[in-house]
């Protein structure tokens, strides 16, 4: 529980942390397995793009009935994010 969040009990989102505060694949599974149950029942389909990040590829095999992963290509982060360039650029 991060201070930030000490004193906040009722937070108007699902609130998730792994020990080293780094995402990793389980941690994303699990909130892609909720998001999808949200989507299931708005019955909503979506695409979500990925980067080709170390906790994102270990999802490529698995499936979900209204979520669609599609991975950008690797190493083109800082073409495709502007944002991303200065920071790396930096």
């Amino acid at each position: 529980m991060p201070r930030a969040l000490k004193n906040a009990n009722n937070l108007p989102c699902t609130y998730e942390s792994a020990p080293k505060g780094w995402m990793n694949s389980t941690l994303l599974k699990n909130i892609l397995d909720k998001f999808n149950s949200e989507m299931h029942r708005a019955g909503r389909n979506i695409v979500l793009f990925l980067d080709q990040a170390g906790s994102h590829t270990p999802l490529k095999s698995c499936k979900w009935s209204n979520i669609e992963l599609q991975f950008l290509p690797a190493n083109t982060t800082s073409k495709l994010q502007p944002l991303d360039a200065g920071i790396i650029r930096a």
